[in-house]
């Protein structure tokens, strides 16, 4: 009984078509593999415990072996501050295991030019990084003194081979792929039970949108706000405003018009209204022009009260 009720609910939901989204969209993952520098340190650990009359397995020491090797850092830094985190920003959540979705018109405009001109720029980097290796082991004995140890060296050959880039697309699968070969009654059951987990897999898809959207909109409201303060000549104060939020904000344009993966009719008008919003302004225009700052933050105030509820 519980089953059938379950079917009767799933056929009273609106589907998502996974062959329209297919027709339009792909899976996509981004692998980016580096060599770690950061190390356990059990006999350091052991003797802060010690000094401190504590036990050895409350508390775990770690240590950078590679703590003065700019080339190394400035690599580490440079992977998560641009093509991780840009490809979280040109892509939506799809399932686990890092897999995310896109679409092909945002694939081949702007993701496969950027993150090649980032291979590119990963492969330069590494390549500075491993020809600065062998001098920086031998520097890092001053470094460390007595926690240095030669044997959590590994030879450069082994640190390059940890360095992977792997960018890959993959279909978006739909029913039939899992069902040719079996009975109807079986068909019908995994059509079903893949037609209710696409429709959550897109729904949260769609969700992340509407999160980011309002995540970065309540930023930028903050930043056009006065801080309640005043200066030494009695005038009210404002929040700083930067150049990278306001971006941010802009892009999502373009990102709710590319995700609407459920064609939301809300989700079409936000964009507009946030556009309408945004129209012809930059941080420079509004960041000194109090009547502008308070007109914007009413415009963008209002478009964050209309955003949907996703208690769900």
């Amino acid at each position: 009984m519980e089953q059938l009720n379950n079917i009767q609910k799933l056929a009273e939901m609106p589907t998502i078509s996974p062959q329209g989204i297919a027709s339009g969209a792909v899976r996509i993952k981004l692998s980016i593999g580096e060599f770690r520098s950061e190390k356990k340190d059990k006999a350091a650990a052991a003797q802060i415990a010690r000094a401190n009359g504590a036990k050895e397995k409350a508390l775990t020491a770690r240590k950078d072996i590679l703590a003065e090797c700019n080339e190394y850092h400035t690599l580490s830094k440079w992977i998560a501050k641009v093509p991780r985190k840009e490809f979280v920003a040109e892509t939506v959540p799809f399932e686990d295991g890092g897999m995310r979705l896109v679409t092909t018109e945002r694939l081949l405009s702007r993701i496969l030019p950027t993150f090649g001109n980032y291979e590119n720029e990963y492969w330069r980097m590494v390549d500075t990084f491993v020809d600065t290796y062998d001098f920086a082991v031998s520097e890092h004995l001053a470094t460390l003194g007595g926690m240095y140890d030669r044997s959590l060296y590994p030879s450069k050959e082994v640190v390059r081979s940890k360095y992977k880039w792997n960018l890959v697309t993959h279909p978006i699968p739909t029913a039939d792929h899992f069902v040719l070969d079996l009975e109807s009654g079986a068909q019908d059951a995994i059509k079903q039970q893949y037609q209710q987990h696409f429709d959550h897999t897109i729904q949260a898809a769609v969700n992340d949108v509407w999160n980011r959207l309002r995540d970065n909109l309540s930023v930028l409201v903050r930043q056009l706000q006065p801080t309640g303060k005043t200066n030494a000549r009695g005038e009210i104060t404002y929040n700083p405003m930067h150049e990278s939020v306001f971006s941010t904000v802009k892009s999502m344009i373009d990102l709710m018009r590319d995700f609407n993966l459920t064609n939301d009719v809300q989700m079409t008008n936000t964009a507009d209204q946030l556009e309408n919003a945004l129209y012809g302004m930059n941080v420079d225009i509004i960041k000194d022009s109090i009547g502008l700052r308070k007109q914007k933050e009413n415009e963008l105030q209002s478009i964050l009260d209309g955003l949907p509820s996703l208690d769900m």
